[in-house]
């Protein structure tokens, strides 16, 4: 009986160890995918973006870094004013 309950308190542990990985892997993910953590070269707010493919024709902030667009979002704010 006893080796059963000690079989059964690593599972729990090894399970909590994997979930806390998961989660932390989650939220670095997360911080990397903010648009308002990231620098950028250039943004333009409100700039008007059109895909002719999907007929999307919307006002939307633009981040570009590098000379390439990194970030389209709708309407939380990117970047900071220098």
């Amino acid at each position: 009986m006893n080796m059963r309950i000690k079989i059964l308190r690593d599972a729990v542990r090894i399970g909590a160890m994997i979930l806390l990985l998961v989660v932390l892997g989650w939220i670095a993910a997360c911080q990397m995918n903010d648009p308002s953590s990231q620098e950028y070269d250039l943004v333009i707010l409100n700039g008007r973006v059109m895909d002719p493919e999907t007929n999307f024709d919307a006002l939307r902030n633009i981040g570009i870094k590098d000379g390439k667009i990194v970030t389209i979002t709708g309407n939380e704010s990117i970047g900071s004013q220098c």
